[in-house]
């Protein structure tokens, strides 16, 4: 039999990159709408839906890219007059962190895990 089935590594990958697309483009309507990203924070929306599905270093990996992915794209958040960027940044990774214990069983991971890397 030759079936073509995604490795279990392929689908992981995927959902990375479909939540690194999701965190580029929530921010882009929410503009286009014209809601301000200050008050709905569209960008945390995706490290939200990372720290659920994903392991927590994958988690923390899209917290990191997920900031600068829209800077290089989008051109915000701003680097200057603050250091924008860094902090961003730095609130998702935290953000990311702190929220992985609430994350889904189905993954076959237990809630005790995130305390064994932090």
């Amino acid at each position: 039999m030759n079936s073509k089935t995604l490795t279990y590594p392929m689908t992981k990958s995927i959902e990375k990159a479909c939540i690194l697309i999701v965190a580029i483009l929530l921010p882009i309507l929410f503009h286009a709408f014209s809601i301000p990203g200050t008050i709905f924070l569209p960008i945390y929306l995706s490290i939200l839906i990372a720290s659920y599905w994903l392991n927590p270093f994958a988690a923390l990996a899209l917290a990191g890219l997920i900031p600068v992915a829209n800077y290089l794209l989008t051109g915000m958040p701003p680097i200057v007059p603050l250091p924008m960027l860094q902090i961003l940044i730095l609130e998702t990774s935290s953000t990311s962190k702190i929220l992985f214990p609430f994350g889904s069983k189905a993954n076959g991971r237990s809630k005790t895990g995130f305390w064994c890397w932090a």
